[in-house]
């Protein structure tokens, strides 16, 4: 009995689908070989009236055989999947469009036997959108939500979603990706991830999932410092500091809303304001200060809420503006000016005030205008030109200081405004406050 099989996997825009076989074909028997899709509502339509034999692309007509035998032929023959839905568009028996599943049966009419003989094993598959059609992709399953907890404190990691989506025009080497990007940083809660299907034509099309973060059991952001989230910013300004430029932070860390107190900072005989436990901690070098951040660090990593590669430290210059701006790009954060109701500057006290005294930034944060000047950890050098990410200077003699003081006039309390200092000289007008941020050697 003859017997009728396919190989490879029809798809309408590669030409050439797939290939049917007829194995042990009656000598004698020219017979007729079907295709139909939809099989179980038919209509049934023709492939061909004839077969080819494999050995050589030649045509068995009466009792000729070419590269068979008299008793069998192992014979194939190839469709072309849009010529043959052209000439039979019945046959679908639904529109042909990409993303239509449909599916699909061959058999050999053996004109000595009534009916329809031999069927083939049955499959089922996806149209596909020729480079030519113009249609967009189609997803026929988008990227299912997901639900992680967060890998630093408070802080979670974009996950792939494009590994979770099928489009059906696959066929036409469609790339795909998402936005934000593997990788990228979030925050806690909800975040909506969405996938891009592009096809050979520029064709695209995209579906949206749910990225949902939720707090480790470590997630505790440290008491007293505020969240500042990865992002870009516009560092500098024009007669101030110079060259703006676009600098970006690529990981979250945590600050200090307030300056280090006088009773944070413990037993210290220099102050020029002594016996205020709440007045910031002034007449502290920049070593001093990073000798306590050092005790910070230590005391969370034996407690067990130090993040993996973070530390305690002295801000860098470029994290000390990101946060001080708060999102603003005006001169200080308030405004385009500085009052006393604002801050502690230019003699409006004549000393330094309790830390937390003027209303905070966007982020809670206070006294980053006025009060005392703050030791950052980078060396003082020139802006290079060009945008930058995560700047951080080393190999200076001088350190920079930010921020102005209780005794400075407006100007050179600019949240751009930047001084240069000796690490090793005390000032009462200088003191510090603390980052929880990716360890940096100065």
């Amino acid at each position: 009995m003859p017997h009728i099989s396919h190989q490879g996997v029809p798809s309408a825009d590669l030409g050439v689908g797939f290939v049917l076989t007829i194995d042990d074909v009656p000598g004698q028997r020219a017979g007729t070989i079907f295709y139909g899709f939809n099989v179980a509502t038919q209509p049934w339509a023709p492939l061909s009236t004839s077969y080819l034999c494999v050995s050589a692309p030649t045509q068995r007509t009466g009792s000729q055989l070419s590269g068979g035998s008299a008793g069998a032929c192992d014979g194939s023959l190839s469709l072309d999947l849009n010529a043959w839905i052209s000439t039979h568009p019945a046959a679908l028996g639904a529109p042909f469009a990409p993303g239509q599943t449909l599916r699909a049966q061959g058999w050999y009419r053996d004109p000595a036997a009534p009916g329809k003989t031999n069927l083939s094993d049955a499959l089922e598959f996806t149209l596909c959108a020729g480079p030519g059609d113009n249609v967009p992709p189609v997803f026929t399953s988008c990227a299912p939500d997901q639900t992680h907890p967060a890998q630093f404190p408070c802080v979670g990691v974009v996950p792939d979603f494009t590994a979770g989506v099928a489009v059906a025009d696959a066929c036409t080497n469609v790339t795909v990706w998402q936005v934000p990007a593997v990788g990228t940083w979030t925050s806690l809660g909800r975040t909506t991830v969405t996938v891009f299907a592009r096809d050979v034509a520029g064709n695209v099309a995209s579906c949206d999932a749910v990225l949902t973060i939720t707090a480790s059991p470590a997630c505790s952001t440290p008491f007293g410092f505020s969240l500042v989230q990865p992002g870009t910013f516009q560092m500098g300004e024009v007669g101030v500091a110079e060259p703006v430029r676009q600098v970006t932070i690529s990981y979250p860390f945590w600050i200090a809303q307030k300056e280090v107190t006088q009773a944070q900072l413990g037993d210290h005989t220099n102050y020029g304001f002594p016996g205020w436990p709440n007045f910031p901690a002034e007449n502290v070098t920049w070593g001093r200060a990073r000798s306590y951040c050092s005790g910070l660090t230590y005391a969370a990593n034996q407690a067990g809420l130090l993040p993996l590669g973070y530390e305690y430290r002295l801000p860098t210059e470029a994290e000390w503006e990101y946060a001080c701006r708060g999102g603003t790009q005006s001169s200080w954060n308030v405004g385009s000016s500085l009052n006393c109701q604002q801050a502690n500057h230019n003699l409006c006290v004549a000393e330094p005030t309790n830390v937390g005294s003027y209303p905070p930034n966007a982020l809670g944060l206070r006294d980053l205008h006025g009060n005392v000047w703050e030791w950052c950890l980078d060396s003082f050098a020139p802006y290079s030109a060009g945008d930058v990410t995560d700047p951080f200077v080393t190999g200076g003699s001088q350190r920079v200081l930010r921020g102005g003081s209780w005794f400075d006039n407006p100007l050179l309390c600019r949240s751009a405004h930047r001084f240069q200092f000796n690490p090793v000289n005390p000032n009462n007008s200088i003191g510090f406050r603390v980052v929880l941020a990716p360890i940096r050697t100065p």
